[in-house]
């Protein structure tokens, strides 16, 4: 994720930590729904090769709906390590 960070002018990184710190207290918390959300609503302002910022968030999210291992295997380790702690804030919600 650094690589696409050190792409962004200071706003547009103020804004990416902003984004990237609610959408990391929507999974502690448990809230997928408000997750989708702020993802699409993040989609519709920023330019398209800025989405990437969102792909851990969108493939936890496609993991934690279905549970298909496929998600994972395909991703880089690096990828799949960010994913998994995602999923991992997520569980250890759920079971509060």
């Amino acid at each position: 994720m650094s690589k696409y960070l050190s792409n962004l002018t200071e706003n547009n990184l103020k804004f990416a930590r902003i984004v990237h710190e609610c959408l990391q207290k929507c999974f502690r918390n448990g809230n997928l729904d408000s997750a989708k959300t702020i993802m699409e609503s993040v989609k519709n302002i920023v330019p398209e090769e800025q989405e990437a910022l969102l792909y851990p968030y969108i493939k936890a999210i496609e993991y934690i709906e279905s549970g298909d291992e496929m998600i994972l295997k395909r991703q880089h380790p690096e990828m799949r390590e960010a994913i998994l702690l995602l999923v991992q804030n997520f569980n250890e919600e759920e079971k509060l």
